[in-house]
């Protein structure tokens, strides 16, 4: 009964997510950052303990390469020559060290260099001048394993207040020479020892970075931009949805308004087309930047892909691009829509214009190098300072440079011109682009329209850089004009008001006016 009982209640619960898609795709996106965060971490991890284990492998190969050639080439000399070979070297002017006394006193000099690596031997076996050592429980169980397998090394890592350890130990296996001494001296822990015997351990111990918090940025910034990605498209189906919803309506009162309903009718179809339009041009927005950040996150998941460091950052820069890409789209939608709703608000401040225009170059001066353009600029000497808000001249600037720079061919130039026009200021941006048909000129001043708005248009963009700008430079009570004729390139001309400038006088102060 139970089971019937589910079953008739499984349709149920798929009608009630296919009806609440918002809800089922927020459900999604969350799984999907859980997972993204999940594996993130686990990689990092992985990569972490990886690095560590060959930089433990490589300090220790180094160190069994300096005792062999100490023992093979040094020992045997030195005691040909009379000297002595002694534990207490540091307190005998004549003596050389053991090997194992000289690869301890290396590994203090090497650990007092490096400051966090530690190295030191230990056995099961030791000399009289080292018996009050005590071993701890990870020792023992290292001299226990590498006893029966010497050739494996013993791994473990340990998390302790200080940080994250890994203790790398391998055995010190008895050579040729290493029994001829032991056998010998009269020191010596124990006699009967055998080439390939195990003496004692190797350990080198290596403190882990914790790179955990950059997964955590990185995570968090995907998450907002996911997040704000996700709000956008309820704010914009919620729009819809209003705009058919009236569009139902005026349907269902043809009879009594047919004259009202055929303007409507025309406003309602328009409308609908525009945001048709503008969705099907933003959702490939959109996708483009996340379909670059899942990609190259999938990438760095596998390890047999990424394997060096600079591949990683390689990708973790691409993963960023693409980020503040989908992040500049965001922002120009939420610009219009305060500038739409009337809410776009500008600070008065004193803007020197002229260091202005030289800031705005020098910000797109990689773009116009990366393709070839050359920005020119005739800024008037007499050029007056500007009451405006600085952060939307510059907006204003950018945009129009930008759009110069991108409707423009390679070996193209830009020229910017800036004095005064009677009693306004006049700041022209001419380029030698693509131009702008005739029939499309007044199209530009609406929002999310492109000069190319076809789907295999060669610029991206949503389509709302010139109506900011517009809108930016009519707040501050200025006009804005676009002359263009196709295949010649386009001229955008604006103009301040003089009650904005600072004529024949200097501002007071650089507080806001």
């Amino acid at each position: 009964m139970a089971s019937d009982a589910n079953r008739s209640r499984t349709p149920e619960i798929i009608a009630f997510a296919i009806s609440r898609p918002l809800l089922l795709m927020t459900a999604y996106l969350a799984v999907g950052a859980t997972a993204i965060f999940y594996t993130s971490t686990r990689h990092v991890t992985q990569v972490e303990n990886e690095s560590a284990i060959r930089a433990a492998a490589s300090y220790s190969q180094a160190i069994t390469s300096i005792r062999g050639f100490y023992s093979r080439e040094i020992v045997p000399r030195a005691k040909k020559g009379s000297a002595t070979v002694s534990h207490d070297n540091k307190n005998l002017t004549d003596a050389i060290p053991f090997p194992a006394t000289m690869s301890i006193d290396l590994g203090i000099e090497l650990q007092n260099a490096e400051k966090g690596t530690h190295y030191k031997i230990f056995s099961n076996h030791p000399f009289p001048w080292r018996s009050k050592r005590t071993l701890v429980a990870y020792e023992k169980e290292a001299l226990r394993q590498l006893a029966t397998e010497p050739k494996t090394p013993v791994v473990h890592f340990d998390n302790t207040k200080s940080g994250k350890l890994l203790h790398y130990s391998t055995a010190v296996v008895m050579s040729k020479g290493c029994v001829s001494c032991h056998n010998k001296i009269g020191s010596s822990p124990k006699r009967g020892w055998q080439v390939g015997d195990v003496r004692g351990v190797r350990l080198i111990t290596v403190p882990i970075p914790d790179h955990n918090a950059v997964a955590y940025k990185e995570i968090a910034l995907l998450s907002l931009f996911v997040g704000l990605g996700l709000i956008l498209l309820w704010h914009l189906i919620a729009r819809l949805q209003t705009s058919l919803a009236q569009t139902t309506a005026l349907a269902e009162s043809y009879n009594q308004r047919n004259a009202e309903l055929v303007v409507a009718k025309g406003a309602a179809e328009k409308a609908n087309a525009a945001k048709s339009q503008f969705l099907a041009n933003m959702s490939h927005e959109l996708r483009t930047p996340l379909n670059s950040i899942i990609g190259f996150a999938d990438v760095l998941k596998n390890p047999k892909l990424v394997a060096k460091e600079d591949v990683v950052n390689d990708y973790a820069t691409d993963i960023r691009t693409s980020g503040q890409h989908l992040l500049d789209l965001i922002n120009d939608i939420l610009d219009m829509s305060k500038i739409e709703a009337g809410m776009l608000e500008i600070e008065n401040q004193t803007v020197d214009m002229s260091e202005t225009i030289k800031t705005c170059r020098r910000l797109v001066s990689k773009s116009a190098e990366d393709n070839n353009i050359e920005i020119g600029a005739n800024i008037a000497s007499d050029l007056p300072k500007l009451k405006g808000d600085p952060r939307a001249i510059q907006q204003i600037l950018l945009n129009l440079l930008s759009n110069a720079i991108k409707f423009s061919d390679s070996d193209g130039k830009v020229r910017v011109t800036a004095a005064l026009d009677s009693d306004k200021m006049k700041i022209e941006i001419r380029d030698q682009g693509i131009g702008i048909p005739a029939e499309q000129l007044d199209a530009m001043f609406e929002p999310f329209t492109q000069a190319d708005n076809s789907f295999a248009r060669r610029h991206e963009g949503t389509g709302l850089g010139v109506p900011i700008t517009k809108a930016l430079v009519e707040l501050h009570g200025g006009q804005f004009q676009i002359e263009s004729e196709e295949g010649k390139g386009t001229s955008v001309t604006i103009w301040f008001p003089g009650e904005r400038l600072f004529i024949g006088q200097e501002p007071t102060s650089n507080e806001n006016c």
